[in-house]
């Protein structure tokens, strides 16, 4: 977790690039795949902290956060909309095509309560 003090360290010192670096974290977290890499929520946490302590705003920084997700999570949508007969093709898929038919078969059983829930 060096990488995310290092983070919260630099938006310590830089508040007025704190809402920049909240956006592309709420952004990266809600992308398809990249959200499984990338530990966002432990630097929104961070962020909320100095958000908190009044080093950075708090209502700016809740803004650029909704707006980041909502504009990773449409991109998301939008690819699967566009390519959805041809994401099986998609690299990881093709090595586990039993993931696709497993995320399939959940969505068609509880994909709204996910929805509203998430």
């Amino acid at each position: 977790m060096q990488i995310l003090d290092t983070l919260i360290n630099w938006a310590r010192l830089h508040p007025d690039y704190a809402i920049t670096l909240t956006f592309l974290t709420a952004l990266a977290e809600s992308i398809i795949v990249v959200g499984g890499l990338i530990p966002g929520s432990f630097a929104i946490t961070g962020i909320g902290i100095l958000a908190g302590s009044g080093v950075i705003g708090i209502y700016s920084n809740f803004i650029a956060a909704l707006l980041g997700a909502i504009v990773g999570d449409t991109g998301s949508y939008l690819v699967g909309v566009y390519f959805k007969e041809n994401l099986k093709n998609f690299f990881f898929f093709r090595y586990y095509p039993r993931t696709l038919k497993v995320g399939k078969n959940y969505f068609t059983a509880h994909g709204g309560k996910s929805v509203f829930f998430g």
